[in-house]
């Protein structure tokens, strides 16, 4: 259990992680125990596991090797799990109906639910959805529900979305060929989606009055990511197949007012600014977002940066990533530790990771660095009866980190 214990705070450490059989056995055939290098997927984490959604990796080789057949198919339409105490993958059977496309969708965690909207299947763009999927976690069990209204979002992948209140709000996103700056938000109980803004109709009124372009109004972009708090949304750099758009300055969309504002963020002391990116990770704890690595064109990054939201202050993390990477997921544990995992390695996107990385951004509590530091000591926690542990005065509110 060495990946819980010591603790380094804001340390990028790459886990050992185990399969969810053992290697000894023989293998069952056609049943991957841990997931292959990938690209182009997403991921969310409780506080127990991180879960880990679709992907891309177009080695045949790699195929072949992960699905134990002749499979050529680079896309991955499954979810797996990562038990944190446990430092083991779980590839979950997932039953019902969906419309989950396998990269470049975006997702969110809400309660006992992960939202999935966007994405596409491959070849890219030809395949995308703008349609929301609901997994319960509970059961491990996919639902639609149905959705109303005439401005949807057009089909797109490589959007963002966050949710506010009771609305999910997406923004940008891209067919394959045009990129898009509107924002568009789904009531999650009614189903009905409503246009809030739309960059064609501005641009049009603002020919007509005779107004110069607002610079606020984000340019059209993919591959950004998206922060927000009770009211607004933060765009975070994204480009288009040629470009990368800079952090010094940050889009913030007021979804109540429904303008938008370009807000000016303040340097690290000793860094800057993160320079300019898309393709990167971003997770947020609070109204702290943390991004990690991504690509403009022709470096790829390694580093990781802290954005206040309540002072947008950033902050250069003392640590690096294992490599540069882009096209990776990052997810983070309401108890502040962020977990990254594959992406792209090189420029010519041939080169793809399997390394699942984790960074402490904030100090735990008490009970549960005591926690960790027992699991540490189990040679096999999950062996042990909970009947077992509770006997022994481990409270019930951890006996979920065993299971």
């Amino acid at each position: 259990m060495d990946h819980l214990y010591p603790l380094k705070l804001g340390s990028a450490v790459v886990l050992n992680t185990k399969p969810s059989i053992d290697l000894e056995c023989e293998r069952i055939p056609e049943l991957p125990y841990k997931p292959c290098a990938r690209s182009g997927h997403c991921a969310v984490a409780d506080e127990h596991n991180v879960y880990l959604l679709g992907g891309y990796n177009p080695d045949d080789d790699v195929i072949s090797d992960y699905f134990g057949s002749n499979q050529h198919v680079p896309l991955f339409g499954e979810v797996w799990r990562y038990h944190i105490p446990s430092n083991r993958w779980h590839l979950l059977t997932n039953e019902g109906e969906s419309h989950f496309r396998l990269a470049s969708m975006s997702a969110i965690l809400k309660g006992k639910t992960i939202l999935i909207y966007g994405g596409t299947s491959y070849p890219f763009g030809y395949r995308s959805t703008n349609k929301i999927s609901w997994l319960d976690l509970r059961r491990i069990e996919w639902h639609v529900k149905p959705e109303k209204g005439e401005n949807k979002p057009i089909r797109s992948y490589g959007q963002a979305i966050a949710v506010i209140n009771q609305y999910l709000y997406v923004y940008g996103g891209t067919t394959g060929w045009v990129y898009c700056s509107d924002v568009h938000r789904c009531h999650v109980q009614t189903g009905v989606w409503e246009r809030v803004f739309s960059l064609e109709e501005h641009a049009t009124a603002m020919v007509k009055s005779g107004k110069p372009r607002n610079e606020a109004i984000p340019d059209p972009r993919y591959r950004h990511e998206m922060l927000s708090d009770d009211r607004r949304l933060y765009v975070i750099g994204g480009g288009t197949s040629d470009s990368a758009f800079a952090l010094a300055k940050v889009n913030a969309f007021d979804t109540e007012s429904r303008q938008w504002e370009l807000l000016d963020t303040r340097p690290d002391e000793r860094h800057g600014f993160p320079g300019p990116r898309r393709c990167h990770g971003c997770a947020q704890l609070g109204t702290v977002g943390y991004v990690s690595g991504g690509f403009d064109g022709r470096k790829i990054y390694d580093d990781v940066w802290m954005l206040d939201l309540t002072t947008l202050q950033w902050t250069k993390l003392d640590t690096k990533l294992p490599r540069p990477v882009y096209f990776h997921s990052s997810a983070i544990t309401p108890n502040g530790c962020m977990f990254i995992y594959g992406g792209v390695l090189d420029p010519q996107g041939t080169e793809r990771s399997d390394t699942l990385v984790r960074v402490w951004v904030r100090i735990p509590s008490l009970l549960l660095m005591a926690w960790n530091r027992v699991l540490s000591l189990l040679r096999n926690p999950t062996g042990i009866e909970k009947h077992t542990l509770q006997a022994m005065g481990v409270p019930p509110s951890l006996l979920p980190d065993i299971g």
